[in-house]
């Protein structure tokens, strides 16, 4: 809030509001990249799929997804966002599993299908009749529950150690946390940058200079800080919307202390402090 005491400071302005419809499209995107990376990723599995780093890594591509598809969307609201994120990201764990039921499905299918081949050539070269085939069948699971328990029977590999039973289904349930984690986190740092309501766009760097040692008492008075605190080299950067509908957040680092504030300063102010710092790009 402006005041005597800080004449450069603004008001912040509103939190960005959230569209049903904006968002509806976004959780319609989010359901679509989610089951898109659990497609790569059951696919990637069968190549190389680290401990740990794996599910970090599939966590990491569904935030860059989703990103875009906020940025496409519109959708600037941090809880919503985040929490899609987590969602998608516990989706994307179920959808690789789903995926690889069905790659084994297919994949005994076509055993079988190798199978019946085989013995009808056995068959044709010894002269019999081509009877009983279909009694050759190939085991494939039935559901994808009898999938998991099949697979949670058999084990998973961990350092040496082949995870069974309950330790399968909780590994896959650190998998899952780990996607979600790593989904969500990536989300958010997409998700702090401000947002205007007004022109729909989201705040972007519009000068980024340093402090000529002469404007910091200046400087400082105008932002209600105390001389000593910007003594030595400042950083400052000035980000705003495309529209320049309100204020500018003005965000100041002090090398010596290392010490970083974020402010909201008047379009007139930002004039001034612009003038101020040497343009450093």
């Amino acid at each position: 809030m402006k005041s005597n005491q800080a004449p450069f400071l603004a008001q912040a302005p509103d939190p960005p509001r959230l569209a049903g419809a904006r968002f509806a499209g976004f959780a319609c995107l989010a359901s679509l990249a989610a089951t898109g990376v659990a497609w790569v990723g059951a696919r990637a599995e069968s190549v190389a799929a680290p401990l740990v780093v794996f599910p970090l890594a599939l966590g990491l591509v569904l935030a860059g997804l989703l990103s875009v598809a906020a940025w496409m969307c519109r959708v600037a609201h941090y809880r919503a966002v985040v929490c899609t994120a987590v969602l998608a990201g516990l989706l994307t764990a179920v959808a690789h599993h789903a995926w690889s039921y069905r790659e084994a499905v297919a994949r005994a299918r076509r055993m079988q299908i190798k199978v019946e081949a085989e013995a009808a050539r056995q068959a044709g070269r010894r002269g019999q009749a081509v009877i009983g085939i279909g009694e050759l069948l190939v085991e494939q699971p039935e559901s994808l529950w009898e999938f998991l328990q099949s697979e949670a029977r058999r084990g998973r590999p961990l350092w040496g150690w082949h995870a069974r039973g309950v330790w399968a289904w909780l590994w896959w349930g650190i998998d899952a946390l780990l996607i979600a984690g790593a989904a969500g986190w990536g989300v958010a740092r997409f998700a702090t940058l401000p947002y205007c309501n007004h022109c729909g766009s989201w705040y972007r760097t519009v000068r980024a200079g340093r402090l000529a040692p002469a404007e910091s008492a200046r400087i400082a008075a105008g932002l209600g800080l105390e001389a000593a605190e910007l003594a030595g080299s400042v950083q400052v950067r000035m980000m705003s919307c495309v529209g320049g509908c309100g204020p500018v957040l003005l965000i100041i680092h002090a090398r010596p202390s290392r010490r970083v504030w974020r402010m909201w300063v008047s379009q007139p102010a930002a004039g001034q402090l612009a003038g101020m710092a040497d343009r450093d790009c």
